[in-house]
């Protein structure tokens, strides 16, 4: 995979569209906690960490 081809795959992973555990909510690009009730998401981020970095090694 190229580098053109790493990047793409990355982006798209971070469009997928995250939602709250807890309540459901959507959360946005940027958001560090659920707006409305307040969980925290690291958790949440870190799976997508996660996501993208095994979607990168089954690639090569």
């Amino acid at each position: 995979m190229n580098e053109e081809e790493k990047l793409k795959t990355i982006v798209n992973i971070l469009l997928e569209p995250m939602m709250c555990d807890i309540d459901g909510t959507r959360i946005r690009f940027g958001d560090l906690e659920c707006p409305r009730c307040g969980s925290d998401i690291d958790h949440l981020l870190q799976g997508v960490g996660e996501n993208i970095l095994s979607t990168l090694k089954q690639s090569n």
